[in-house]
């Protein structure tokens, strides 16, 4: 595993984002890896566009509508923004995507899953399968074709058969107490730890009690 943790491996993600909904999906892969014999995971960056409407046409701004030289109004078009960052402009993607397949011998045949993954804060209550695409969709937008080896055909969606839940944020928080509550090396670090139980009201939690 230390072999990723490489400057060439990793991508500037909004903190809310990394910490909470990603981190959740990171231990729903590890949890997956735990349920069967062979799992593959694949993560990378996107730039995606958005679609820019006039906001004249809802009634949302007082400004006509944009016309082109032959007099007819603009269509609503896409455009690509996206911040950079540091002294070198590093570009920020705008979304992040993850492809797992998941094999094994009580398995009918592999489970495979796409999901991209807008790179900002997400809703605490969102659902994982809210996020997933087609496979085919991705590969378009990412402009390659993963598992190429794999039949399309013969495949089942993981979330189908898996159901692709992953962990509630109260339960997440309670999962990295419980964690730094085991690693505490002081009295300071296990009331620090106490004192986020009882911020998330997770001072009941029997094991974070224990």
């Amino acid at each position: 595993m230390n072999d990723t943790f490489l400057l060439s491996n990793i991508v500037p993600q909004d903190l809310d984002n990394n910490g909470d909904f990603w981190n959740r999906l990171e231990i729903y892969c590890r949890d997956l890896s735990k349920k069967f014999n062979d799992v593959r995971i694949t993560s990378g960056p996107l730039w995606l566009p958005s679609e820019e409407c006039d906001e004249s046409k809802n009634g949302n701004s007082s400004k006509p509508p944009k016309l082109l030289l032959n007099g007819r109004p603009c269509k609503p078009h896409k455009t690509m923004t996206y911040p950079v960052i540091g002294k070198n402009e590093i570009s920020v993607p705008t979304h992040l995507y993850k492809v797992i397949i998941a094999e094994d011998p009580l398995l009918d045949m592999p489970l495979l899953a796409a999901f991209v993954v807008p790179n900002e804060p997400i809703p605490k209550n969102a659902r994982l399968i809210d996020f997933q695409i087609p496979l085919s969709d991705l590969e378009r937008k990412v402009g390659f074709r993963f598992h190429v080896q794999l039949d399309r055909n013969n495949v089942s969606d993981l979330c189908s058969v898996e159901g692709c839940s992953l962990m509630r944020y109260r339960d997440f928080q309670a999962y990295f107490i419980r964690r730094g509550i085991n690693g505490a090396r002081n009295k300071n670090e296990l009331e620090r730890y106490w004192r986020q139980a009882n911020k998330y009201d997770l001072d009941s939690d029997d094991e974070i009690k224990k």
